[in-house]
Order: C-alpha cells, then sequence, then structure tokens
C-alpha cells in the first residue's frame, strides 16, 4: 500500500509539471507575438499621423501663398491702389531730393 501510495504520488507531481509546463511555454510566446503585433501597429498609426500631419501643413503653406498671390494680383491690377502708391512714391522721391 506504501508503494501505491509513493507512486501515485510521484505520477501526481508529473502529471502536475507536465501541465505546468503545457500552462506557462505558450504564455511569453503570445506576449512575444502580441508586443511586436502591437509596435508595429503603434509605428504605422503613428507614421500615418506624422504624414498627415506634414500634409496639413504643406497644405496650409500653399493656401498662404494662393492667398499672397491673390492678394498681390488685385494690387497690381486695381487701378486705385496703383495710383495710390505711384502719388506717394512721388511723394517719397520729392522728398528725397530736398
Amino acid at each position: 500500500m506504501n508503494y501505491e501510495c509513493h507512486l501515485w504520488g510521484e505520477s501526481f507531481y508529473k502529471i502536475l509539471i507536465f501541465s505546468l509546463i503545457i500552462i506557462i511555454i505558450p504564455i511569453p510566446t503570445i506576449e512575444v507575438f502580441s508586443y511586436r503585433q502591437s509596435s508595429k501597429i503603434v509605428q504605422q498609426k503613428v507614421s500615418i499621423s506624422n504624414l498627415n500631419t506634414v500634409k496639413q501643413v504643406g497644405e496650409r503653406i500653399e493656401f498662404i501663398f494662393q492667398d499672397a498671390h491673390d492678394l498681390s494680383l488685385f494690387l497690381i491690377q486695381n487701378e486705385e491702389v496703383r495710383s495710390f502708391f505711384n502719388w506717394k512714391t512721388k511723394i517719397w522721391i520729392s522728398v528725397q531730393k530736398k
């Protein structure tokens, strides 16, 4: 009876250790895989966000240049504005000559 109890106890510990190994080994593997996947996803999202930021800045700069272009065309084409600046230039030149 003592020998049977010893065999049962030894088998129990072998099964327990085997079960723990079967349970514990996949956990780090899954953790490493999950970390790599989430890291890739985060890098992709950050890259997309940075690209969108650069696009928005570029569009804003383009808008500013277009606005400056339109304003300069307005100033060049408007007769009143040209005559005003021409008048101011004549006054400034006459002051400089004195």
